[in-house]
């Protein structure tokens, strides 16, 4: 058999290297991939850690939602590009994975509308934030605890860095939270009888049972 005669039953010699590829349509004109789907995500866990801050971080969310929307862009124009391609008879592929974006983000947006994250976060780390209280205001009982003095500095606490804490006169314990708020410090404060008449320099919300969330004035 030479080169150039036909192949055994007539069957076509199979096609150069790159020829079968030829069909397969653009990455813009197909349903984003598992690739797509993981940077995004990545965007989602950024934006649900954000909230899981009382009071929220304002960077983490800022950066996360940009990052969202970014992914929603390019998201929006791959299905453009599908719709299209489909309604001119190029093939496209599956149509499925266009719906993973709108199912995740209702997730996302679900848990942040019912605080999961936060209330996550905080279940973990509250019995590490009660025990450390209890040290403090044991500590504080030593020395002038009127003093509002610095008890921690930059301290990991469970899940959460404590940038300051403090005891005050009447045994209030206070933990500042790094990160937690934009240009005011907030942070969470052990109130067993309840919060202290407003000075004007803190407003303390209820958080969960003694604990209430501040906020002290930049």
């Amino acid at each position: 058999m030479t080169a150039n005669s036909p192949t055994i039953h007539g069957s076509l010699p199979p096609p150069p290297d790159g020829t079968a590829r030829k069909d397969r349509p653009s990455r813009w004109n197909r349903a984003p991939g598992w690739r797509f789907y993981a940077i995004t995500a990545a965007g989602g866990f950024g934006l649900l850690w954000s909230v899981s801050y009382p009071l929220g971080h304002v960077l983490w969310f800022v950066y996360s939602t940009w990052w969202l929307v970014a992914c929603a862009i390019v998201w929006l124009v791959r299905l453009a590009n599908y719709v299209r391609a489909r309604r001119t008879a190029t093939h496209s592929g599956r149509w499925w994975p266009f719906g993973v974006a709108p199912i995740g983000g209702a997730l996302v947006l679900g848990l942040m509308a019912l605080g999961a994250p936060l209330s996550a976060r905080w279940s973990t780390s509250e019995p590490a934030f009660d025990a450390r209280a209890d040290q403090l205001a044991a500590k504080a009982a030593k020395i002038d605890a009127g003093s509002r003095q610095s008890l921690i500095r930059d301290d990991r606490v469970a899940l959460y860095t404590v940038s300051d804490a403090w005891v005050d006169a009447d045994g209030a314990v206070h933990f500042l939270i790094r990160g937690s708020g934009f240009i005011d410090s907030v942070g969470v404060a052990r109130l067993p009888e309840g919060p202290p008449a407003d000075d004007g320099t803190r407003d303390y919300q209820r958080f969960d049972g003694d604990w209430y969330t501040f906020v002290a004035e930049f």
